[in-house]
C-alpha cells in the first residue's frame, strides 16, 4: 500500500489519527507500506512507527533528496533516523527524476546512494526503477545501469540482495 505523502499539503499529514489507524488496519492484514516521502516528511516517520511500531514499510524513492541542488542537509540526518528504526526499508529508486533531468550523471546520484548503502545495508535496501516517472529524466536501462555501476564494488551476494533479494523477502513474493 502507498499513500502520495509528499503531495499533501502538510508535511506530518501521515500522524493525524485516521491515517495512523488505517496503518495499524495494513498490520493487522499483514500489509506492507511505501512511504512515499520528501525530506520534509523525514522527521514525522519516527512519529508514525512509534505508533504503529510493527508496521512493515519502506522508504521509496530514498526520500527524494535535493538532487539537482547537490543538498545533503537535512535529508542526510532525518534520515540517518528513519534508518535506525529497526524493519524500516529503503528503495534506490526515483533519484532521477530529483536530479537536473537534462544534465544528470551517475556520480550526481552515488553519493546518496552510498549514503543510504551506509545507513541500511544491503539486507533492508531494495533497487527500484520507478518506471515510467523515471522516463522524464532517462530510460529503464540507464536507471538501472546507474544504480549497478554505483554499487559495482559489493560482493555478488549483495548485489543479489539490492537487486532482488531484499524486495522478495519483504513484500513475500514467491520467486517460479
Amino acid at each position: 500500500m502507498r499513500h502520495i505523502w509528499e503531495g499533501e499539503d502538510d508535511p506530518g499529514w501521515l500522524v493525524n489519527s485516521a491515517a495512523i489507524n488505517g496503518l495499524k488496519e495494513l498490520v493487522r492484514r499483514k500489509l506492507t507500506f511505501d512511504f512515499l516521502a520528501k525530506p520534509a516528511n523525514l522527521p514525522f516517520i519516527p512519529q508514525v512507527m512509534d505508533q504503529v511500531p510493527d508496521l512493515r514499510a519502506v522508504v521509496d524513492h530514498i526520500a527524494k533528496p535535493r538532487i539537482a541542488e547537490h543538498l545533503v542537509e537535512p535529508w542526510l540526518t532525518d534520515m540517518r533516523k528513519v534508518a535506525s528504526i529497526n524493519g524500516i526499508h529503503c528503495k534506490i529508486s526515483g533519484m532521477i527524476t530529483e536530479a537536473d533531468h537534462q544534465n544528470w550523471t551517475t556520480d550526481d546520484l552515488r553519493p546518496y546512494v552510498h549514503h543510504i548503502l551506509g545507513m541500511y545495508g544491503t539486507d533492508r535496501l531494495m533497487f527500484g526503477s520507478d518506471w515510467p516517472v523515471c522516463t522524464l529524466a532517462g530510460d529503464y536501462q540507464t536507471v538501472a545501469d546507474s544504480a549497478r555501476n554505483i554499487l559495482n564494488s559489493l560482493s555478488a551476494t549483495a548485489k543479489a540482495s539490492v537487486f532482488g533479494k531484499t524486495a522478495t523477502k519483504f513484500y513475500g513474493l514467491s520467486v517460479l
